[in-house]
């Protein structure tokens, strides 16, 4: 690692798909995303889902790890879905420094 370069590992966050793709693809597309650009994690959203996306208090992601295990969230306050995108970067770095 740079060390001129924090020790976030590098992660791709608020990943949105046309309102055309269903939820499979929306994961297929954020995980070659997350290979191609050589990933950690990203996160994706899907439009279509219920309370969630622009125009809404609340949003759902998709946590999905460089291994392709994803971590999918309920419906939460975006404070909420924040927080939690930041708990699994930290996470991550703290697992990379370690």
């Amino acid at each position: 690692m740079n060390s001129g370069v924090s020790a976030f590992p590098a992660a791709c966050c608020g990943v949105s798909e046309r309102i055309r793709y269903c939820s499979h693809l929306i994961e297929q597309n954020a995980l070659k995303k997350l290979k191609d650009k050589h990933l950690d994690m990203i996160f994706a959203h899907d439009l279509l889902r219920s309370g969630s996306g622009f125009g809404s208090d609340t949003n759902a992601v998709t946590i999905i790890e460089r291994s392709g295990r994803g971590t999918e969230s309920p419906t939460m306050p975006k404070a909420v879905i924040a927080a939690s995108i930041m708990t699994a970067i930290s996470a991550l770095a703290e697992k990379q420094n370690s």
